[in-house]
């Protein structure tokens, strides 16, 4: 039935997600309910995906996630390659940790780097 097909007829990869600018978010999702969230709040939700599955092939992406303008997205990747199990983990986030502003995402890389 047409009611339970997809409304999108591609579905994208959790890293084109992570990689995705504002014009081609719209496009891709401005007539899904996925738009009115935003899309900060789908790239969060990448990331989470990525740290739940425990891909390692994602560690580069993540890695430069560290650098994303939004707090919200950049806050959740020292937890997603917490449980992915990067072995450089701790020079990462120290190095992230010295250039870092926001206060939630300076809580979440302490977090990881206390463990």
């Amino acid at each position: 039935k047409d009611e339970f097909k997809p409304l999108i007829d591609n579905p994208v990869k959790l890293e084109g997600i992570l990689r995705m600018g504002n014009r081609e978010f719209e496009k891709r999702f401005g007539h899904t309910a996925l738009y009115w969230r935003g899309k900060n709040i789908i790239q969060r939700n990448a990331v989470i995906a990525l740290g739940n599955l425990g891909r390692e092939d994602s560690v580069d992406i993540l890695i430069g996630i560290l650098e994303h303008p939004s707090p919200i997205v950049r806050g959740h990747v020292p937890w997603a390659l917490s449980k992915i199990g990067v072995d450089s983990l701790d020079k990462v986030l120290s190095k992230t940790l010295k250039r870092e502003k926001d206060e939630r995402v300076i809580k979440e890389i302490k977090l990881v780097l206390d463990k």
